[in-house]
């Protein structure tokens, strides 16, 4: 995510911030929805960033919620998490 919020900063500065608070807000949503997203394989939940292109893909377990990755919207699919967790 650091590489992302970096090339967004290069663009236009401050950019890079708001992708970090982006990805922020999304982790405060899935601590307290974490059920509220869709499936999107398995047990693998994505939600969508507000205002930049991207998704988080994580699972809720009994160990908590992971965070998987957080991957651009037209990456191809071989990229995205396996279903075996």
């Amino acid at each position: 995510m650091n590489q992302t919020a970096t090339w967004y900063e290069q663009q236009s500065a401050g950019l890079g911030r708001e992708f970090l608070n982006s990805v922020a807000e999304m982790f405060e949503i899935i601590r307290d929805q974490p059920l509220a997203f869709t499936r999107i394989s398995g047990d693998v939940r994505r939600v969508l960033l507000r205002a930049f292109p991207y998704a988080l893909f994580y699972l809720v377990d009994r160990r908590g919620i992971q965070v998987l990755r957080c991957l651009h919207q037209n990456r191809n699919p071989s990229s995205w998490p396996s279903t075996n967790h």
